[in-house]
């Protein structure tokens, strides 16, 4: 059975008093960082599970897990503008 995108979600639990954050998810690209941070920080991020449809369990340290505010359209350019300067060239997208 294949899932729709709608039912390939992420869960992210956690509670104040462990040190630890389980990760539940379909997505494909998180699983791809999952299993990287797992091989290279095996201390901090370990497989648990993974089932028939696709979706894995991990538990990561919840210092890995971020929120950040926004970037400003400045903020933005100038990021935009020390790149360029630096001569890397941003990738094409498909339209």
């Amino acid at each position: 059975m294949k899932l729709t995108k709608l039912e390939k979600e992420t869960v992210i639990n956690f509670n104040e008093e462990e040190d630890f954050a389980e990760v539940y998810t379909c997505n494909s690209h998180l699983k791809k960082r999952l299993a990287e941070i797992s091989r290279e920080s095996p201390e901090s991020c370990q497989f648990k599970d993974k089932d028939s449809y696709g979706f894995v369990w991990y538990n990561i340290d919840k210092h890995l897990i971020s929120i950040r505010k926004p970037w400003s359209s400045e903020a933005r350019q100038k990021a935009k503008d020390r790149m360029l300067s630096s001569g890397v060239t941003p990738p094409k997208r498909n339209s």
